[in-house]
């Protein structure tokens, strides 16, 4: 019973969410606020509708396609409610691919200046961003950051790709309890093109 609940509010919420999510939008780098969106050629915010929430989550029922005018690189999606004028910001999340690490809890060995986490599936210079409050002290929310001294269980970080084996960003504390770490596709175009959003999920962080 206790879990049927759960799940019943968890749809709840994300049905109101999903009720205020109605365009997505492209973005080249982190924003609060909103800023960094692609701009010029034809590119263009896109709707998006959602299918019925079910075992708290919800997922995309339709794929936007986004036209992408040449020298950008897609880092981040953004979520807009278009209900009010202007359109309101309601946040973003990084550009992933099936298979990418999912926002997950980590320990900072800050003797070593290693991320620990276990099997976290990474390689050296894949893309990693900390979103959810303050990072570990050396890093910033919303930064990009590369896998360096990759490990099966622990890896470090630095500012550039490219790197390997590299020196590790120095961390000196674990962070704000809410911060979580995602992998990043960073998807350059180095001439006109077209970027498909097949699919967005959300669910409740643990």
């Amino acid at each position: 019973m206790a879990n049927f609940l759960l799940d019943v509010a968890l749809n709840q919420m994300l049905t109101t969410l999903a009720g205020q999510f109605d365009q997505v939008s492209l973005h080249t780098a982190w924003s609060a606020t909103g800023a960094n969106e692609v701009t010029g050629g034809s590119y263009a915010r896109q709707a998006i509708t959602w299918n019925t929430a079910a075992s708290g989550a919800l997922d995309s029922s339709n794929a936007p396609s986004f036209s992408v005018p040449s020298g950008n690189t897609i880092r981040f999606i953004g979520f807009w409610e278009t209900g009010a004028s202007p359109d309101v910001f309601q946040g973003m999340l990084p550009n992933q691919q099936t298979g990418d690490l999912v926002p997950r809890r980590f320990v900072v060995d800050t003797t070593g200046n290693q991320i620990s986490m276990p099997a976290h599936g990474l390689a050296v210079d894949d893309a990693v961003v900390f979103i959810g409050g303050t990072p570990p002290t050396g890093l910033s929310e919303g930064t990009i950051y590369y896998a360096v001294d990759v490990q099966t269980d622990a890896f470090g970080v630095q500012s550039t790709a490219g790197g390997s084996p590299g020196t590790p960003i120095s961390l000196s504390s674990q962070g704000d309890e809410d911060v979580r770490i995602w992998q990043v596709r960073e998807e350059t175009f180095a001439s006109d093109g077209t970027f498909n959003l097949t699919d967005a999920d959300f669910d409740f962080l643990t």
